[in-house]
């Protein structure tokens, strides 16, 4: 075996030197690279936390001012809501409940018991008359509808329920034919001038003046 190759100073004994330099400094890359890579870690780990703290105490600074308004309205109105009271129970003697509402409507977030207590039955008369101009309006548009179909004809199509609530009506006579495919009807109206309305399967096929 040649030494002299190994040796100090020789080519060889300088490539094995430079190979371990590069090896050496490929491994400090390495672990700076992991050193930067846990170190970001844990600072975008800390400014997540801080965020987080920091939308915390906001939320708990709007809290607390929310509460020292309310806390604030609450006590400096004393004889103001002493005022309104008396309003609302005088408009609740004179059955006056949208007064009452409009009076109390302000207080609601501080409203006291006396308050709440006068508004309840306002609230609850307001309630029934809203239900009761509903049942009103939905019940004058029914028999307005029902009206229109009185001044209106008949059509093919309809049924004989619509049909009843036209102008034509009942009939005077109905005469029923039942096959294996369809029940079909003639309706007789003496009072339209022998007028005739068909049916089949409950349904207008045909219109007979």
């Amino acid at each position: 075996m040649d030494e002299s190759r190994n040796a100090p100073g020789s080519a060889g004994y300088k490539v094995g030197v430079t190979i371990a330099q590069q090896r050496k400094l490929i491994v400090i890359v390495i672990c700076v690279v992991i050193a930067l890579l846990v170190a970001a870690a844990y600072a975008a780990r800390y400014f997540v936390a801080q965020e987080r703290e920091q939308k915390a105490a906001q939320a708990a600074a709007q809290k607390e001012q929310t509460a020292k308004r309310l806390a604030d309205q609450f006590a400096a109105s004393a004889s103001e809501r002493a005022r309104v009271r008396e309003q609302m129970r005088d408009a609740l003697g004179k059955r006056d409940f949208d007064t009452v509402a409009k009076l109390a409507t302000p207080w609601a977030g501080v409203a006291d018991e006396e308050m709440k207590a006068l508004r309840a039955p306002a609230d609850k008369a307001i309630a029934a008359r809203n239900a009761a101009a509903a049942v009103a309006k939905a019940v004058a548009g029914k028999q307005a509808d029902l009206a229109k179909r009185k001044r209106e004809g008949v059509r093919i199509g309809m049924t004989k329920q619509e049909v009843y609530e036209s102008s034509w009506g009942r009939p005077d006579k109905v005469n029923t034919t039942t096959t294996a495919r369809a029940v079909r009807e003639q309706w007789v109206y003496r009072n339209r001038g022998s007028g005739y309305l068909y049916f089949e399967d409950g349904v207008l096929t045909s219109i007979q003046n």
